[in-house]
């Protein structure tokens, strides 16, 4: 799928923490899962014992677990590529500058990204406003 189209696509969908739909409202987890679907990359329903439903709960009583897991996830997903030669496409895990939140990103060029935020929901921001830890070329690694 085009990023601009996906960009379209997804852009204006609410925040929800365990969302599965644009009507229902996104996480950045999610949503990363949304577009590999879009794409046509296959991912696991379970991952190290964590599914969409249960990686919600992980996140509210266990952040420091469920960051590690996202990480991890991420990297299951692509292959790491250093985060300045992360270009248009590629899959980001970004820290937030102002409070140190970690969101799964998609990079949509020109110094944007694309995640889902607690207080805008689906939206482009900035990458000025965070930075970037891991950065990661899309790979279909079925056998994950």
């Amino acid at each position: 799928m085009n990023l601009a189209i996906m960009t379209a696509k997804y852009v204006g969908t609410p925040y929800k923490l365990g969302g599965w739909s644009r009507e229902e409202g996104f996480d950045c987890l999610s949503l990363m899962l949304s577009i590999a679907d879009d794409r046509g990359i296959e991912v696991p329903e379970e991952f190290e014992g964590v599914t969409r439903e249960t990686y919600a709960e992980l996140w509210e009583t266990n952040k420091k677990k469920a960051e590690r897991l996202l990480f991890k996830f991420a990297a299951s997903l692509g292959q790491e590529i250093p985060p300045h030669r992360a270009f248009a496409g590629d899959l980001l895990i970004a820290k937030s500058k102002a409070d140190g939140s970690l969101v799964l990103a998609i990079h949509a060029g020109q110094s944007l990204m694309l995640s889902a935020f607690t207080d805008t929901g689906v939206d482009l921001v900035g990458l000025d406003h965070y930075e970037i830890k891991k950065a990661y070329k899309w790979v279909n690694r079925s056998n994950c």
